[in-house]
């Protein structure tokens, strides 16, 4: 009987080292998958964007006039939470 034991508790061992192994190399490849798809020499998969696919239409004509919004926006938001921050009648 203590053989059987002794072999179940191998196994588990075996199985959670190998789960975690298994885990870990998930993790590494998800956050390195863009060096793997270099490497690999492939590419994500794409959608290209037509006037019928494109649902959500940015705002914006190019990614200079996104940012400096972006930037405005973020400026005007640090002004309004350091307004809040000063405010001692409340």
């Amino acid at each position: 009987m203590a053989k059987h034991t002794n072999v179940w508790r191998g196994l588990t061992v075996l199985f959670a080292v190998l789960l975690s192994i298994t885990f870990f190399g998930q993790q590494l490849a998800l956050s390195q998958q863009g060096n793997i798809n270099m490497f690999l020499g492939t590419l994500p998969p794409t959608q290209e964007v037509t006037d019928d696919t494109n649902y959500y239409p940015s705002a914006y004509a190019s990614k200079d006039e996104m940012r400096a919004a972006l930037k405005d926006y973020l400026i005007n938001d640090q002004i309004e939470g350091s307004v809040l921050l000063r405010n001692e009648n409340s």
